[in-house]
C-alpha cells in the first residue's frame, strides 16, 4: 500500500491543466514513486504518455478518479475503540 502524505495544495480547477508526475502526487498526498509504481502495475489515475520519460496527468481525471473511489462507511461496520 502507498505511503500517503497530506496534500499540500488542491486538485487545480482548471480541468485542461496538464500536471507532471510530482505535481500530481503533491495534491494527491501521495508521493511520485507511488503514482510511479501505480503506474507500472496499471492501477490508479489515468496518465498521458508524452514520450520515452514525459508523463502528465489530466486535473480533471484526477478529480474525478479521487471522487470514484470515495468510499462511505459501511452502515453495519463494528467500531472498536481498542478496548
Amino acid at each position: 500500500m502507498a505511503r500517503s502524505k497530506q496534500p499540500s495544495k488542491p486538485i487545480p480547477s482548471d480541468d485542461d491543466l496538464f500536471l507532471d508526475t510530482a505535481h500530481a502526487a503533491e495534491v494527491l498526498g501521495l508521493t511520485s514513486r507511488a503514482l510511479e509504481s501505480w503506474r507500472s502495475r496499471g492501477v490508479g489515475p489515468a496518465f498521458i504518455r508524452l514520450g520515452a520519460n514525459s508523463i502528465r496527468y489530466r486535473a480533471k481525471t484526477l478529480r474525478d478518479w479521487v471522487l470514484a473511489n470515495e468510499m462511505q462507511p459501511a452502515a453495519n461496520a463494528r467500531v472498536s475503540c481498542g478496548g
